[in-house]
């Protein structure tokens, strides 16, 4: 097994290998072998965003792509262009109509998404999401579905729709709808296979979180929504709603007060205390399969939601491609 790991930049940046996620796909897709991980780093290193969709299929069988956004590029867990250093935050923004209408998307097994900031913001009248990775990790990202439409597609921030027997996570993700309406809108949605959605902060959406009765629901905070939670598998503990659909047990519900949960409702979904005094509960204990939060802060007494609260706010992701992955299992 070999990592090969390519930088991206829009702006053509020192180093630079390949200037989007999709000039990097089709480059990359037929050079190793199974075993193989193939790394593309993500970095912004001027105003230039990736402008393209990218879709990972046709890879050799057994190699493992992972897009992992680089520590000095990645988002803070705020909707914002850059970083409190200066730096810009690697975003993939999509604004114009194609026929594939879904940003970032994996049709291969074992993809790691890591990281993304990633917009939806096209229009026209047919399905979207931001992200779809099927029977991969989707985990750190920052997903924004701001898609101007005028009839009932359904859209998506994070599709995990594999096909039955197919395992699919979702780990530490902020998804927010900014468009103005809810239509038929779903923050995370995973109908088929089994989904392990795990510490999500979902606001704003028709259905907040839509899966399988096989899915497992931990830690989540789904709020703002029409239906917060669609489902109720019997493998969910320890979620939030503002609705009466939260379920699992040590879940809570009827929790509308936002501006006293988050930093700022609107535009960063940062905790502003812990979640034993926002909600009255303290999460699930998952370190058996990730040990941290969206920013890279470790976790100890486990606050429900993507983001671990710490006193004195954010820390700084402790991350970088030569270490891309942290804890996933």
């Amino acid at each position: 097994m070999t990592t090969y790991t390519k930088i991206v930049d829009p702006n053509n940046g020192p180093g630079t290998d390949y200037t989007s996620l999709s000039a990097w796909e089709a480059g990359e897709q037929t050079l190793y072998n199974s075993g193989d991980i193939a790394i593309a780093d993500c970095r912004r290193t001027g105003s230039t965003k990736d402008t393209t969709h990218v879709k990972i299929s046709g890879w050799t069988t057994g190699v493992i792509p992972k897009i992992v956004v680089h520590s000095d590029y990645r988002h803070e867990g705020k909707i914002a262009d850059q970083r409190a250093d200066g730096n810009y935050i690697y975003w993939v923004r999509v604004t114009y109509y194609f026929s594939d209408r879904t940003i970032v998307s994996a049709t291969i097994p074992d993809c790691e998404f890591i990281g993304l900031a990633v917009e939806q913001a096209q229009t026209g009248n047919y399905d979207a999401n931001c992200v779809a990775n099927n029977r991969g990790t989707t985990r750190d990202c920052l997903l924004v579905y701001n898609y101007q439409y005028t009839s009932n597609f359904t859209k998506y921030g994070l599709n995990l729709e594999a096909s039955p027997g197919y395992v699919n996570r979702a780990y530490n993700n902020i998804i927010v709808n900014i468009s103005g309406t809810k239509g038929t809108t779903r923050g995370i949605t995973g109908n088929y296979g089994t989904s392990y959605i795990y510490n999500n902060t979902i606001k704003g959406f028709d259905k907040g979180i839509a899966c399988s009765s096989s899915s497992h629901l931990k830690n989540n905070i789904s709020v703002d929504c029409n239906t917060d939670f669609n489902s109720s598998p019997t493998n969910s503990a320890s979620n939030v709603s503002s609705d009466a659909t939260a379920p699992g047990s040590g879940s809570v519900t009827g929790k509308t007060a936002y501006t006293d949960y988050f930093v700022d409702p609107d535009t960063d979904l940062h905790l502003k205390d812990t979640a034993n005094n926002l909600f009255g509960i303290t999460g699930t204990d998952l370190s058996g399969t990730f040990t941290d939060d969206i920013d890279g802060d470790t976790r100890s007494v486990w606050d429900v939601g993507a983001d671990e609260y710490t006193q004195g706010g954010v820390l700084p992701i402790l991350l970088n491609a030569a270490q891309p992955t942290r804890v996933i299992q």
